[in-house]
């Protein structure tokens, strides 16, 4: 962004929060192992985004006439890491997550899309937890469950 606008450059900036989708569920894999944990206090915030949706909105911003110059990639649902581990432990079948300090450099907030949004643009997955629903469904339907 900043080499963007030292040039003088038009841009626009789409940040985007953490990427799931097909081929992106070694989260999944983690938590299966007990490789995965969270903390509980302080809470730390865990935001999402399907790549179908980030994609679609890179076009959706691309195709708009006045665009602002950043916006937020992430679905309506903020959740407490904690909780998203033990909604994705619940999904896949595997133990709940054990307690860990905070990821290393990696922050927490609560991030908005309200800018995103308010630009016309809709979610096919606004909630992560669905949207990882229905990728371990795909996946169990394709592959089979997992084995113990």
């Amino acid at each position: 962004e900043a080499a963007l606008a030292a040039r003088g450059l038009s841009s626009t900036a789409l940040r985007l929060a953490g990427l799931y989708g097909p081929g992106r569920l070694q989260l999944i894999e983690r938590l299966r192992s007990g490789a995965a944990g969270a903390p509980t206090q302080p809470e730390h915030w865990a935001n999402r985004i399907h790549i179908d949706d980030a994609a679609a909105a890179v076009v959706h911003l691309a195709l708009l006439p006045e665009v602002a110059p950043v916006y937020i990639g992430c679905d309506d649902t903020p959740l407490p890491l904690h909780a998203l581990y033990a909604e994705l432990a619940r999904l896949a079948g595997a133990p709940a997550p054990r307690v860990a300090p905070a990821p290393a450099n990696v922050g927490s907030k609560k991030l908005s899309n309200a800018r995103l949004r308010a630009s016309g643009f809709t979610l096919q997955w606004p909630d992560s937890r669905q949207g990882y629903a229905a990728l371990l469904a795909e996946r169990d339907a394709r592959d089979g469950p997992p084995q113990a």
